[in-house]
């Protein structure tokens, strides 16, 4: 894809008579002529080059082209072109190599030369032709500084002779099949311009001080006539160059062409190799404003003993060709990119300024679609930050709801646990009678697998009591500690209150009922039972480990033992880490066993050891309300107001607004 490169380019060529310029357009590798102009030099008043190059600008400014890049010509006798063969494999070094083939050109000359070269295809041999045109640097930055005070916008600068050969490689494809040698000629008003193709490639180029005023004012003499009336009579038909009379004023006038044309040709055979020199031509083809005289084509194809044709760049909307627009043509391929051969002769000031020129378009889309991204940017975070900010408020305001409504639902909670626990002590009341049969179930199928389990075996259950009524039993005795502080507040006795100092003379004392706080109360966890079994000298806990066993291992539960947390039918214990309890702990309770000492005694069954276990529950019937978790934040310095939740005890900040800790707090 050409990104860098002109759509539309003006080829201006500039000759001694007559200024062409031709603007063509490029789509793809199509290229069409959008226009084409001529600038009489003799019906405008204009002089000199000097004068035509001043007047060039006001006149493109008036056909709307001033603001086109144009490529113009530089002609043929003021440059120089070379074909130059290098080997096979060369095209690394091939800058070097042309550096220094142009420093051979250049001679001794101290003056400073522009050069530039293009690779060909050749279709005579194995090498490498080059095509190297060179030109003095003065003159190019001469001809360029008129060019662009005239008000041009100059583009490129290249040669006429390579202009008019890319011109005709584009318009004759077809006569490039031929690997014959072919002669162009483009004649003008004062000298004439020759180029020499094999194919696609130039094998000479040259410049002839010939041209149609030499033509006009040799045929006025051989006539005896004015120059203006030979001017006028040009275009009559019988005014014609005739080769075969040699005697006609127009032939001796065209033999002028014919002896520059021959000379350097013989001057390009004798330096071209003889393979090619001896071949001869397979077309001559005519253009310029010599292409207008009667008879010149043919005149020229005759010497040659070849076919001969005027070439001409085809009008828009026109079927005609005009000869005299041909390097105009090839200068604004050059504009383009779609000239095949490719020689830039402008200076470097002069391709910066159109790089610019070309660059500057996709500068300003790039900052345009920059700006345009900045902008759809700094849009978009704004909306961000406002739909932010609203959703921020949003939440700040559910925040500060919530803020107000804490203190309640917590008030409310509070009020729930309270009634939960006060629920406590009917429901232990309610459950205990069901608790302490499940227990003598239990203990009772226990027995029975134990004494399965062993022929010899016997036991039996002596006692059986929750803990609290095991340590009231203890602190009856004076053996345990302060009923407040390990047994049951509600299988506590009333307190006795002692009057002080103050109290009647009598002496007598009253009696206070304790009262006792239900969040004190303690739901029932576990059971204590004493039992006797069969003692064995070898294992004397053989028969309680059974039976222990027994109580921790998992059973079909039964109708009796389903509980309002269990299912009917599924595997569970009623008890868990059912274990034996140490003395220190029974220490106390003797009198549990003391009747049975005495029946043993008495009875003299046999030999029996006593056991006290502890079961604790394996389920609780009654959970407590669940403390409530108070996540404090860290004080702020700046304290105005405090938190009425008890989720937190730090202050929020600003008054009337809950702080961010204190917002985390409440999402928890």
């Amino acid at each position: 894809m050409r990104v860098f490169e002109h759509k539309q380019a003006l080829g201006l060529d500039i000759g001694q008579a007559v200024a062409k310029a031709v603007l063509v357009s490029r789509r793809g590798n199509r290229v069409t002529i959008t226009a084409a102009h001529k600038l009489d030099c003799r019906a405008e008043g204009i002089l000199d080059e000097q004068e035509l190059a001043t007047e060039v600008g006001p006149w493109l400014d008036k056909q709307g082209w001033s603001r086109k890049e144009t490529v113009a010509g530089i002609p043929q006798y003021l440059a120089t072109t070379q074909v130059t063969d290098f080997p096979p494999g060369s095209e690394g070094n091939l800058d070097g190599m042309v550096r220094f083939e142009t420093q051979h050109l250049a001679g001794l000359s101290e003056e400073a030369f522009i050069y530039d070269h293009q690779l060909m295809t050749s279709t005579l041999n194995d090498k490498r032709p080059v095509l190297i045109g060179i030109c003095r640097q003065s003159v190019v930055e001469e001809r360029a500084h008129n060019l662009q005070t005239a008000g041009v916008r100059l583009a490129d600068v290249t040669i006429n002779a390579t202009a008019l050969a890319a011109a005709y490689l584009h318009l004759y494809p077809q006569e490039t099949a031929s690997e014959a040698p072919q002669l162009l000629i483009d004649v003008g008003a004062e000298n004439s311009t020759v180029v020499v193709l094999a194919g696609r490639q130039i094998l000479f180029t040259s410049a002839l001080m010939f041209g149609v005023e030499q033509y006009i004012q040799q045929v006025a003499q051989e006539l005896g006539s004015s120059i203006e009336k030979v001017r006028e009579d040009m275009a009559d038909p019988d005014h014609i160059i005739r080769p075969a009379d040699a005697n006609s004023p127009y032939v001796k006038a065209a033999s002028m062409l014919r002896t520059e044309l021959q000379g350097a040709l013989e001057n390009w055979r004798a330096q071209e190799a003889s393979e090619v020199a001896k071949v001869q031509f397979a077309s001559v083809s005519l253009c310029g404003g010599g292409a207008h005289v009667n008879g010149l084509d043919a005149y020229i194809g005759a010497i040659f003993k070849c076919p001969s044709q005027v070439i001409g760049v085809p009008l828009p909307g026109n079927e005609t060709r005009d000869p005299v627009l041909v390097t105009a043509y090839g200068l604004a391929l050059q504009g383009v990119s779609a000239s095949p051969l490719h020689i830039s002769l402008a200076p470097k000031a002069v391709r910066s300024q159109a790089m610019r020129r070309l660059r500057f378009p996709y500068l300003v889309a790039a900052a345009g679609i920059l700006a345009a991204i900045v902008t759809f940017v700094e849009v978009k975070v704004y909306s961000n930050v406002v739909n932010r900010r609203q959703t921020l408020q949003r939440e700040l305001k559910s925040v500060n709801l919530a803020t107000s409504i804490v203190p309640e639902l917590e008030d409310t909670l509070r009020k729930i646990a309270f009634r939960q626990k006060t629920l406590i002590p009917l429901v232990e009341k309610g459950n205990h009678a069901r608790r302490f049969l499940q227990s003598l179930a239990e203990l009772s199928d226990a027995r029975e697998t134990m004494a399965a389990a062993n022929r010899n075996a016997e036991g039996w259950i002596v006692y059986l009591a929750d803990k609290q009524s095991f340590q009231t039993g203890r602190q009856s005795r004076g053996d345990a500690a302060p009923l407040s502080e390990t047994g049951n507040p509600l299988l506590a006795p009333s307190s006795t209150t002692e009057p002080s100092d103050g109290a009647s003379s009598n002496g007598g004392s009253h009696h206070e009922t304790r009262r006792i706080p239900v969040t004190a109360v303690k739901p029932l966890d576990g059971m204590i039972a004493a039992l006797y079994t069969t003692s064995d000298p070898n294992e004397p806990y053989r028969f309680v480990k059974n039976f222990i066993n027994r109580l921790n291992t998992e059973d079909k539960q039964t109708e009796r033992g389903a509980g309002p947390s269990s299912q009917e039918g599924t595997a569970t214990n009623f008890f868990t880490n059912v274990d034996l309890m140490p003395e220190a702990e029974t220490a106390g309770r003797e009198d549990i066993f003391i009747p049975w000492v005495s029946f043993f005694k008495e009875a003299r069954t046999g030999s029996y050891r006593r056991f006290t276990l502890r079961l604790p529950f394996n389920t609780q019937d009654v959970h407590l309300p669940r403390e409530r978790e108070v996540v404090k934040c860290p004080p702020g310095p700046q304290a105005t107001a405090h938190c009425q939740s008890p989720y937190f005890s730090s202050p929020c900040r600003p008054p009337g607004r809950i702080s961010m800790c204190c917002a985390r707090s409440i999402t928890k």
